[in-house]
């Protein structure tokens, strides 16, 4: 088996239209896909279940960078199927993180005093059922169908009204990206717990931007923006994970009277644990705020 593919930097020019730019964007994203597809099929190492969303992820991001190039029935459709993918491959991994990272870390923080048998092994039944859901979906016939609709979209014939320059259209797509970052963040300390999750998806749709584009801008400028959007993401992703798993031991709690002892056990554990305090986030997005937006 080759190893797990990670996602490749699009080739951009200055000279491309949008078009010819979104095109190079999407077959980059479906490659990553693709290229994990096979490790998912026939071993089940969760590093390319881990690389196939972050592919979908960036497929999703960028249709929403390239609007709007990505309107219309026909792509609206290809794109909830994404959606739909992308929701499976993030039921298996999460539960992959909490069988694989936060439960190990968990029983060595409390010196092994807790016993989480009998959880485990529900757990891992639970992955394997979703493991079988996301090799049912990646081998039918309608995945097949779905990177065909993808394929003819991006190979369609430029339309006769493409005037605009490449660069014009990324500064116009990072400038509305960083703008609902930038009005979600001035605001952290207000955000309730849904915003707060609408904020991390949204720094990680602006940074998948940033890299989709950065070919067409100064390197330097491009690092230096990156590093404290990363800071802010990892932030908001480390308390994200903790709250994905305390909502799957408290459904695993509600479904499973066998195991509601040890998984409110390890609830309760997760709970006792200090998250990223929420000064620490607001002084990531203040540098992130200061780091100036190098699109303009």
């Amino acid at each position: 088996m080759p190893t797990p593919s990670t996602a490749r930097q699009p080739a951009l020019r200055a000279s491309m239209t949008p078009r010819q730019a979104l095109r190079s964007v999407m077959l980059e994203n479906l490659r990553h896909l693709s290229s994990n597809v096979p490790g998912i099929l026939s071993c089940d190492d969760p590093e390319y279940v881990h690389q196939a969303r972050v592919a979908l992820r960036r497929l999703r991001a960028a249709g929403k960078a390239f609007a709007p190039l990505t309107s219309g029935a026909d792509w609206e459709s290809v794109m909830a199927q994404a959606q739909r993918l992308a929701a499976a491959l993030g039921r298996l991994r999460d539960l992959d993180v909490l069988l694989l990272q936060i439960l190990p870390e968990a029983e060595q923080a409390s010196a092994r005093c807790l016993r989480l048998s009998a959880l485990r092994r529900a757990l891992r039944q639970r992955r394997e059922q979703a493991r079988s859901a996301v090799r049912a979906n990646l081998s039918s016939s309608d995945h097949m169908a779905w990177c065909g609709a993808l394929l003819g979209l991006l190979n369609q014939p430029p339309g006769t009204d493409e005037q605009e320059k490449q660069s014009g259209f990324a500064r116009k797509s990072l400038r509305r990206s960083w703008k609902t970052v930038r009005r979600l963040a001035r605001r952290w300390h207000m955000l309730d717990v849904e915003q707060r999750h609408d904020l991390r998806k949204r720094t990680k749709k602006l940074r998948y931007s940033v890299e989709f584009f950065s070919a067409l801008y100064r390197r330097k400028s491009v690092k230096q923006y990156l590093k404290p959007l990363q800071e802010v993401q990892q932030l908001l992703g480390t308390i994200n994970d903790r709250a994905a798993a305390q909502s799957l031991l408290e459904q695993f709690a509600q479904d499973a009277p066998a195991v509601r002892g040890e998984a409110n056990q390890l609830c309760n554990v997760l709970m006792q644990q200090d998250p990223p305090a929420a000064s620490e986030v607001q002084k990531a997005l203040r540098r992130l705020r200061q780091a100036g937006a190098f699109w303009k």
